[in-house]
């Protein structure tokens, strides 16, 4: 299953940055250390971000939010389309 971020940062509003963080976060299991690193932030910067996407999709955790994401995949997964039908 291929996970897709940018439809679930897209109906939380998430910006471009806020994506970019989920992105790493959710496909490379970055800490925020190795994000701020990675993405030229400080440390301080990337907790800001993820305090922001985590209050958007309402998800008290990186675990909850990645929990989420992997929801709304299957939600919307052409195999789950295959079962409806």
């Amino acid at each position: 299953m291929e996970i897709k971020i940018e439809d679930f940062a897209k109906e939380h509003r998430f910006t471009k940055r806020e994506t970019e963080i989920v992105n790493y976060l959710a496909l490379h299991g970055y800490s925020n250390r190795e994000l701020a690193r990675k993405i030229i932030l400080s440390e301080s910067t990337v907790l800001s971000h993820l305090n922001n996407i985590l209050s958007k999709a309402k998800a008290s955790s990186c675990r909850e939010l990645l929990s989420k994401i992997i929801v709304f995949n299957l939600q919307d997964s052409p195999q789950k389309q295959e079962v409806k039908d």
